[in-house]
């Protein structure tokens, strides 16, 4: 598979976007039309040449290797995923668009930014990073970007929470850098893509069963796992009215 090298420096302005920079000492169409595809704005010919083999790492996840890119999201557990199952997290990757990289001196411990929930893919990879890191680690730092892209955040768990690595762009980016998603921090459970701590229990309506009786699960949260424990209540709220 083709892919391009140099095109025309051009300044990249995000105006009116939010920009989330990822920060970690570790830290597109294929449709991934990446043949012709990438754009780099302000790299050097050295510093294409290194981005150069992580795209094409991110082309294989998306292609000839999506099988087992799709198997490592499956076995991931999720924070803040907004809903979204893990296959359509793996496609996401699949349908990004003609990708804007921009190589930039960003801040410290900061390996890439990108803009929030946009149009297109557009990232920014921090120089130092591009010098000094490996393909697979390039190639999951530019998927935690583009999942950015795609409206994936950390806000409710930033870089620094236990519950971080769990957040779709880090679960990504593991998956891609290393094939093995992230674990849940000791002694929590993820239920219903929230955390839990062992003896927490979450309780899930499965609806009513007759006028004033709901069914409902338990699942509780234990050092080895979850138990999950079905029984029918009476709730304080009508279960079931007048047209049940």
């Amino acid at each position: 598979m083709q892919i391009s090298n140099l095109l025309s420096p051009a300044v990249l302005v995000f105006m009116g976007l939010s920009v989330i920079s990822c920060g970690k000492s570790e830290e597109a169409k294929s449709n991934l039309n990446l043949e012709g595809g990438q754009r780099y704005i302000g790299c050097s010919i050295a510093e294409q040449a290194r981005i150069n083999p992580a795209i094409l790492t991110l082309l294989q996840s998306a292609s000839t290797e999506f099988d087992s890119y799709v198997s490592c999201l499956k076995s991931a557990e999720f924070v803040e995923n907004k809903g979204v199952n893990y296959l359509d997290i793996a496609s996401s990757l699949k349908s990004a668009d003609l990708v804007d990289i921009h190589c930039r001196d960003l801040e410290p411990n900061i390996l890439g930014e990108a803009p929030v929930d946009i149009r297109g893919t557009r990232l920014s990879i921090d120089r130092g990073f591009i010098s000094s890191g490996t393909t697979a680690r390039l190639a999951g730092t530019i998927g935690h970007e583009i999942m950015h892209n795609r409206g994936f955040r950390h806000s409710e768990y930033p870089f620094g929470s236990p519950h971080y690595p769990l957040t779709v762009p880090e679960q990504v980016e593991a998956c891609l850098q290393t094939g093995t998603p992230n674990l849940p921090a000791p002694n929590t459970c993820i239920i219903n893509n929230k955390p839990y701590k062992t003896g927490e229990q979450f309780r899930k309506s499965l609806g009513c069963i007759a006028p004033g009786k709901e069914s409902i699960t338990i699942i509780k949260c234990l050092s080895g796992g979850v138990e999950e424990a079905s029984m029918t209540v009476i709730p304080n709220i009508v279960c079931g009215g007048p047209d049940f």
